[in-house]
């Protein structure tokens, strides 16, 4: 084939720029749309599994930090129900909400470990001023606090 011959073949033309403008526009509102539900949506089998893993925090969270041997086997249980829910997790989110009730739970388990060690301190050191009492019951008071906007935020996400 001579020069002329290969100038006079088209390489490009509308139709191909068109195929290849088609194709780009799938594919990124393919990328939206996976992103899109891995950011925004919780599926269900995380959904009922965190609900769960969340009632049993709750319950924690109001249980008496004095009665160690209880308090230990409720955290337990609670640790174990958030394993499930965090093999319940496909997504993004649901991984962010794994990863909240987690937090929730090393939290409760700090104040109530806390509150104990303060309990234990007042035990030896005889007497128990009013003072550290009225200590006790406002750092009480914000950790109950605290605890409850942790768990509206959870509440909030899961419903």
């Amino acid at each position: 084939m001579n020069l002329r011959g290969l100038l006079q073949k088209e390489l490009w033309s509308k139709g191909t720029t068109r195929k290849i403008l088609i194709g780009f526009v799938v594919v990124v509102v393919g990328f939206a749309v996976v992103f899109t539900v891995e950011v925004k949506w919780i599926t269900p089998g995380e959904r009922v599994a965190a609900k769960q893993a969340l009632a049993e925090l709750d319950a924690l969270q109001n249980f008496d930090p004095g009665n160690y041997v209880e308090s230990f086997k409720k955290s337990t249980e609670a640790d174990a129900m958030i394993d499930t829910a965090d093999c319940a997790a496909w997504t993004l989110r649901d991984d962010r909400v794994v990863a909240a009730l987690r937090s929730y739970s090393d939290w409760i388990q700090f104040t109530q470990t806390e509150v104990q060690r303060h309990r234990n301190e007042g035990r030896l050191q005889g007497s128990i001023t009013d003072a550290d009492r009225k200590q006790d019951q406002q750092a009480d008071v914000v950790n109950r606090e605290v605890g409850a906007l942790i768990s509206g935020a959870l509440h909030k996400v899961l419903n």
